[in-house]
């Protein structure tokens, strides 16, 4: 996991997303509750990460909203119309699929050099990723008075291809390295670079898949913006031929994407 600027994405479009997001956070519950996720599977749509969420909503303590760039539902388009009638949301449709298409593109550009240039010539893999299902996901957390006391993301890896976040100017991102927890620095125009699972077993090992968790922020609230790249189901995942020899050997299987996502959430 790495940050990253000069990322060719323009302030305009995340500050656009950022404003559209904290729009979304501030409605009602009522109003966000139109829209929350269907059930087991269903990742798009509203959610809180309160436990034991009293019927007066008062303790909601995280909140997340999940859109997808794909057709219909799941998109913008169909949650602006959702939550504000059959007009929708023009600017809040247009921020967030502005951001998925700029971010789609730079993931794809630094798929490139990660693999491309950084492993050997391996384009067929950046091809099939170019086309994997994009993931948008809005996090608000409020703040709590002993941050070291409350994890609102526990520790976990990425079931992504890559995973960008943006942390705005408030931090809360702990990547774990030689058993230290060692803090993101927060800066508008910096993403974070999660390279996921899938890097780790494409390079054979030579990329890592970062653990990593959210704190929270004991005097300000943190609206952060996570980007996924997400392979189809059936895309086989195997260390990369070119990296493979009598003295460098295959340190993982190859496995399909729902196949090695089954595997994760089973441990």
């Amino acid at each position: 996991m790495f940050q990253i600027i000069d990322h060719g994405v323009s302030q305009a479009v995340i500050d656009r997303c950022h404003a559209s997001a904290a729009s979304v956070f501030a409605l009602p519950i009522q109003e966000k509750m139109k829209v929350k996720r269907l059930g087991d599977g269903i990742v798009h749509g509203y959610g809180t990460g309160s436990s034991g969420m009293k019927s007066n909503y008062t303790d909601i303590w995280s909140e997340a909203f999940y859109v997808m760039d794909s057709p219909l539902p799941g998109n913008s388009s169909y949650y602006a119309t959702k939550i504000w009638g059959p007009d929708g949301n023009t600017e809040f449709r247009d921020a967030l699929q502005d951001s998925l298409t700029a971010t789609r593109k730079f993931m794809v550009q630094l798929m490139e050099a990660l693999m491309i240039q950084g492993l050997g010539p391996i384009p067929e893999f950046v091809r099939e990723c170019a086309e994997c299902q994009l993931g948008l996901q809005l996090n608000f957390y409020k703040p709590y008075p002993e941050p070291a006391k409350h994890v609102v993301v526990p520790r976990h890896t990425d079931d992504t291809v890559m995973t960008i976040l943006h942390q705005a100017d408030v931090g809360g991102l702990q990547v774990e390295k030689d058993g230290q927890w060692i803090s993101g620095k927060p800066r508008a125009d910096v993403f974070c670079v999660n390279i996921s699972g899938y890097g780790q077993i494409l390079s054979n090992g030579l990329y890592k898949n970062a653990m990593h968790l959210a704190v929270v922020n004991e005097s300000k609230s943190q609206l952060t913006i996570a980007t996924g790249l997400f392979p189809a189901g059936s895309l086989v995942i195997r260390p990369a031929p070119e990296l493979i020899d009598d003295e460098h050997p295959a340190l993982f299987k190859s496995i399909t994407a729902d196949d090695f996502k089954w595997l994760k959430t089973s441990i």
